[in-house]
């Protein structure tokens, strides 16, 4: 591609960053007019004092984020790069089409849906620990297969709409940019991004009202009744406003300021387990010793929302935390630089800069969102892959 003809390097942590801080940066500004802000399904109108501490929190979050990325970028050297043969394809693909095939004959695994299935508890335990859908991601970025990405992706896009979870879209975007950096942007390609989103923003609606329909169990049909009734570009109107409010999550950490002293009194007196608990190898701990895995990203659902499904989260963000926990946050910000420049400084040193910026892409996915165990388990699992891989199965994986 000549240098003339190129528009730019499709970054996928930038592109992150953008979008998160245009979602937290319009929410701030209709916090600021007075008018109702979406958290989850309701709606708060927040005091200034309480827009303020957000706002600030928030700007922390994302400094830190970007101290994150360039001070491990800068304290380490790529030694190897990371790449995955036909072997791991076939492996990541059975493990796929067992979880999607387990999850559709017991009807489990649904998103924002209780499962109901009592048995099988082998494979659930199993599923549980491989985690079928972190393998994917991780594997994904490094196949040197083109077939064996896009067989495996086609299998994680269908499991994902399947079970009612739209995100997989989005993931499936972040991971073909990390795959295919440094993505260069030419006219040509810009056109054709553009039309690509055109025909997206046709059909979401549509994706919506398939997501709700699944998680519902009412069935597409009365989904495709309620869009008619509603009127198709309406409802187009009202699903991008639901989109940009799941970027933002300026209204949750607005909602935890709000109740800083009544999440502190909870947090002191065991109410949700702490941050630190927050993984599956303290999980398997606190199972083994009888203690209830009960996040803050649902006691926020039980408090705030009034909700008793436990399979219903929300994101507390990370800035949230620092409002839970007050003059505790110092512990809470050395644990965040040790769970994320460590094991970034490990993945860019020994898996290379692909692998480090899906490792920085999904400190904001999952860790800015305050989903720490979903991040925790991603970086384990990313890091014991990569080292397992380096010094276990160097003549294995060809």
């Amino acid at each position: 591609m000549s240098r003339s003809n190129k528009l730019f390097i499709a970054n996928p942590f930038w592109i992150l960053f953008g979008i998160y801080f245009f979602a937290n940066a319009y929410s701030l500004m209709v916090a600021l007019t007075g008018a109702p802000l979406g958290v989850d399904s309701q709606q708060y109108v927040f005091e200034l004092e309480d827009v303020f501490l957000t706002s600030l929190a928030l700007f922390f979050s994302f400094c830190f984020v970007l101290f994150i990325y360039y001070f491990s970028y800068q304290s380490a050297r790529v030694k190897s790069v990371f790449s995955l043969g036909n072997r791991v394809g076939l492996f990541v693909l059975i493990i796929q089409l067992a979880y999607f095939i387990y999850s559709y004959m017991y009807g489990v695994n649904i998103a924002g849906v209780e499962d109901s299935v009592e048995g099988m508890v082998l494979l659930r335990i199993l599923f549980s620990i491989i985690q079928p859908e972190i393998i994917y991601l991780i594997a994904a970025p490094g196949l040197r297969s083109r077939w064996w990405f896009v067989i495996n992706s086609a299998v994680y896009i269908v499991s994902s709409l399947m079970r009612g979870w739209m995100g997989g879209l989005f993931l499936i975007a972040i991971i073909f940019l990390i795959k295919k950096y440094p993505f260069e942007i030419s006219w040509k390609r810009f056109f054709y991004v553009c039309g690509v989103i055109f025909v997206g923003v046709l059909i979401f609606p549509i994706l919506v009202s398939v997501k709700w329909s699944i998680r519902s169990g009412e069935g597409f049909d009365n989904a495709l009744i309620y869009l008619r009734e509603v009127g198709y570009f309406n409802y187009m109107f009202e699903s991008f406003g639901y989109l940009i409010n799941r970027f933002q999550m300026f209204g949750h950490v607005a909602l935890l300021s709000e109740n800083s002293n009544f999440l502190f009194e909870s947090y002191s007196a065991d109410k949700f387990i702490p941050y630190w608990m927050d993984g599956l190898p303290q999980w398997i701990w606190l199972k083994f010793s009888g203690v209830e895995i009960f996040q803050l990203n649902r006691y926020m659902v039980s408090e705030f929302f009034g909700s008793d499904n436990l399979a219903y989260s929300t994101n507390p963000g990370i800035a949230g935390w620092f409002f839970v926990l007050k003059e505790k946050s110092l512990v809470f910000l050395i644990y965040l630089l040790a769970i994320t420049v460590i094991p970034a400084i490990f993945i860019l040193k020994f898996a290379g800069e692909k692998y480090f910026l899906y490792l920085m892409c999904f400190s904001f996915v999952y860790l800015f969102h305050g989903w720490i165990g979903a991040y925790f388990n991603m970086m384990i699992y990313l890091v014991l892959f990569v080292g397992f891989r380096k010094i276990f199965l160097q003549s294995f994986i060809k």
